[in-house]
């Protein structure tokens, strides 16, 4: 198994979108959550967000991503 292994109450996910394409994400308002942009260029919430970019999300119900290219996002879920 070549699966890393966290012992802390978090969970990571990783998602690619094709430019043009949006994704709606619910949220837990209890958690904190982690976005960094691997690669590409994103618009979350209108906020214009490229590879290396990264932001810190506490207390949001939901966020709205559109890709402006092809891109792939690493999200943390966090406590």
């Amino acid at each position: 198994d070549d699966a890393i292994k966290v012992h802390q109450d978090m969970r990571l996910s990783a998602t690619n979108l094709k430019a043009g394409n949006r994704l709606l994400c619910e949220l837990d308002v209890e958690r904190s959550h982690y976005l960094h942009v691997a690669r590409g260029a994103v618009a979350c919430d209108g906020k214009s967000l490229k590879s290396g970019d990264a932001l810190l999300i506490k207390e949001e119900r939901a966020l709205n991503f559109m890709a402006d290219e092809d891109t792939e996002l690493l999200w943390f879920d966090l406590p």
